[in-house]
């Protein structure tokens, strides 16, 4: 008789075991970061753009995204749990004094932390509106790597990164026209669900939770007081960047469409 499949919840709690195994819980933010930094930037060198794909830009959305997934899922569960015993309450994912609630929850932000190297490179040929990003995401990481003790409530934030796994592979060398057109879409879609509908309405709630302990502890607060108007700087940044980008992508479509701009023109925020 074959085994049932796991759950997603439990590959998840699985996966979080064997980090732990291996001392995760207790990994220098700041080596992981250095680190990181380093093979991106020898992935970067050595295999740059083989056949078409942003190889380094490709491994850390698909590690940040869907990890950021993942601590998503098991934060849904704890949200379940916790008003199932005790009522509505604190999310224990977004409880602002209780520290990362799982290992992957703590290194995610240092992983892109360490990425952001890669990213300030990289915008130097994209424009100022990447180069913005890759300095703002390089700040953002570094303060919340820093505190240790939120960067679970930076995590969140990294489920954008789900729509940049379509976008490195845009110009692979292997697609056919149809192909590159339907991860094109692709990229759209996951975009505006991901950045337009899903992550804006989660900061928000970051948001609330570290207004309300402001207010409840006052000068008792288990945060600095900077915290909170740094979430809602960075927020109102990226959700306005992404607003601003959806609006390009849109307007693209649209040339291509009308048959204004070629179809192989892939640069979709151009």
């Amino acid at each position: 008789m074959s085994q049932p499949i796991p759950a997603p919840l439990d590959l998840i709690e699985s996966g979080i075991s064997l980090l732990d195994s291996f001392g995760a819980s207790s990994w220098s933010l700041r080596a992981v970061a250095f680190t990181t930094a380093a093979l991106l930037l020898v992935m970067r060198k050595s295999v740059g753009e083989a056949a078409g794909i942003e190889w380094h830009a490709f491994f850390h959305a698909a590690v940040t995204g869907f990890g950021a997934w993942a601590c998503q899922i098991l934060d849904d569960a704890s949200r379940e749990e916790w008003n199932g015993e005790n009522g509505p309450g604190i999310d224990p994912g977004l409880d602002p004094c209780g520290g990362p609630p799982t290992s992957l929850h703590r290194l995610l932000p240092a992983l892109t932390l360490g990425y952001s190297i890669c990213d300030i490179l990289d915008s130097l040929k994209l424009g100022p509106a990447f180069l913005l990003h890759g300095l703002a995401t390089a700040f953002v990481m570094a303060v919340f790597c820093e505190l240790e003790q939120a960067t679970h409530l930076v995590t969140p934030m990294l489920l954008m990164e789900i729509s940049t796994i379509p976008l490195a592979t845009l110009r692979a060398k292997f697609y056919s026209e149809t192909l590159r057109t339907g991860i094109s879409l692709l990229f759209v879609f996951t975009f505006f669900v991901v950045r337009i509908l899903w992550v804006p309405p989660i900061w928000f709630a970051i948001v609330k939770v570290l207004r309300n302990e402001k207010l409840g502890a006052g000068a008792d607060s288990c945060q600095p007081l900077y915290l909170l108007p740094l979430v809602l700087i960075f927020g109102i940044f990226f959700n306005c960047l992404n607003g601003y980008w959806f609006i390009k992508m849109i307007l693209k479509i649209k040339r291509k469409i009308s048959g204004k701009e070629a179809s192989s023109n892939v640069e979709m925020t151009e």
